[in-house]
């Protein structure tokens, strides 16, 4: 297939808005306005009137990339791109997707990428009717990813109904964080031009806030990055991760994301934002992960976290958290129900990362 490579200014304009998500509270309406996270509410205007691709540029998630509707609008922390008549726009978003634009960010406190920086980004460009070609095999993969997506979510519900049916409403003797785990310490942050975002035989993965998850799970589909395995060795001299340790999250926002090192875990780096918990004996690293997540322990938990742009939990109030400690018995009894779940789960996750590598490949080489 002949492929002629553009960049993204020759396909695109960019647009700007300066809607304040605080202007929207008395505004009602029937056009979708959206935001970082998605759909915010219905105002009684929109900014476009034709399908455009929207780009998060400020905070949280900066390179996030949605397709979104006609008759819509974003607020003024996301980018217009208009696509021109010489691309499809379905075609336009998956390319956009691939391109990682959150490596364009600058920005201590609140990151920021501009069009100025990422505008001169290569695409492959082939005829319309290839084009609606790929984004038909790239659809079909989004809706097969979606689909166990789904059926990982449910087996979340599964699990937690089972937590709370074993442990919801007895009474438990409590315990602080600090007493039932070795240690409560953090992950170390590498140097900006130490961390790369493709993988060889002498780097590690890099696992930082987005790699975690509200459900516990590690997430290494998400933007994945990589360091020298000398760099690592200089950060384990502060921490280092074992099996069954709980990682959470204590600088954001968002706060209160969580992961357990599995027991194939390799070797990784854990990014300075997040805290690490190392059960003992006496608690079962499960039951202290879907422990913490309970919203009864997280909510308040995360009201204890101070900054103004930037929130932060401290390493001691990690240690003084209050957990239920059940018998150890019943702990297991909830581990092993976790373990047959997870058996199930294992296809829904290997095909997930099956049509994950499928898309990038179509991303970079069809």
């Amino acid at each position: 297939m002949k492929k002629n490579y553009v960049t993204l200014e020759e396909v695109c304009v960019k647009g700007s808005s300066n809607i304040a998500q605080k202007d929207l509270e008395k505004n009602e309406g029937k056009y979708p306005i959206y935001g970082a996270s998605g759909f915010i509410k219905n105002v009684d205007f929109y900014a476009q009137d034709k399908p455009y691709i929207a780009v998060v540029k400020d905070g949280a998630g900066i390179g996030r990339t949605m397709m979104l509707p006609a008759h819509s609008s974003v607020i003024g922390t996301m980018q217009y791109l208009l696509p021109k008549d010489n691309i499809d726009i379905s075609y336009l978003y998956y390319a956009v997707t691939a391109m990682n634009l959150a490596k364009y960010y600058t920005g201590a406190t609140i990151p920021h990428i501009y069009f100025k920086d990422y505008r001169k980004e290569k695409l492959p460009v082939v005829d319309k009717i290839e084009q609606k070609k790929i984004v038909e095999v790239l659809s079909k993969i989004d809706a097969l990813v979606i689909y166990h997506k789904r059926q990982l979510d449910d087996f979340e519900v599964l699990l937690k109904s089972r937590f709370m049916e074993m442990f919801g409403d007895r009474n438990f003797s409590e315990v602080k964080a600090a007493d039932i785990c070795d240690f409560i310490t953090k992950g170390t942050t590498p140097n900006a031009n130490d961390i790369y975002e493709d993988f060889s035989e002498v780097r590690i993965p890099y696992i930082k806030v987005y790699n975690l998850s509200n459900n516990g799970q590690m997430l290494f589909d998400e933007r994945p990055q990589f360091i020298g395995t000398g760099v690592h060795e200089g950060l384990l001299k502060r921490s280092k991760v074992y099996p069954g340790d709980v990682l959470m999250n204590i600088v954001g926002p968002p706060l209160g994301k969580f992961a357990i090192v599995p027991k194939e875990y390799g070797e990784w780096n854990i990014n300075q934002a997040i805290a690490i918990f190392r059960p003992k004996e006496k608690i079962r690293p499960i039951y202290l992960l879907y422990a913490l997540m309970q919203p009864d322990i997280l909510k308040p938990f995360l009201h204890r976290a101070v900054g103004i742009r930037q929130l932060n939990l401290s390493l001691e109030q990690c240690r003084e958290l209050i957990i239920k400690l059940p018998p150890i018995d019943l702990q297991n009894q909830f581990a092993d129900f976790v373990e047959q779940v997870n058996k199930s789960k294992f296809t829904h996750c290997y095909e997930l990362l099956l049509l994950n590598i499928k898309k990038i490949w179509y991303n970079n080489y069809v």
